[in-house]
């Protein structure tokens, strides 16, 4: 991080973006030591399918949301054995 601040507020309030009216996105640096994204290949199949349904739901990475799949999928999986 490198502790700037990032303004949200523009001059007439709350930056827009003006072809869809919604609050303006703002992309944060990644922290140092942050791990890098998986490749393309870990998204593939159900679980891909998946983790690519939920994302209009969520904030979550789509890294967490793969991670966070794939265990709960084995605690079910563990549980049904």
């Amino acid at each position: 991080m490198t502790g700037e601040l990032v303004p949200l507020f523009g001059p007439q309030g709350l930056s827009s973006d003006p072809a869809t009216g919604q609050p303006a996105s703002i992309t944060l640096p990644v922290p140092a030591g942050w791990p890098a994204a998986p490749e393309q290949a870990a998204y593939h199949g159900l679980p891909g399918a998946i983790v690519a349904k939920i994302a209009p739901h969520t904030e979550a990475d789509r890294a967490t949301r793969g991670r966070t799949l794939r265990v709960n999928s084995a605690g079910l999986e563990d549980r049904l054995m």
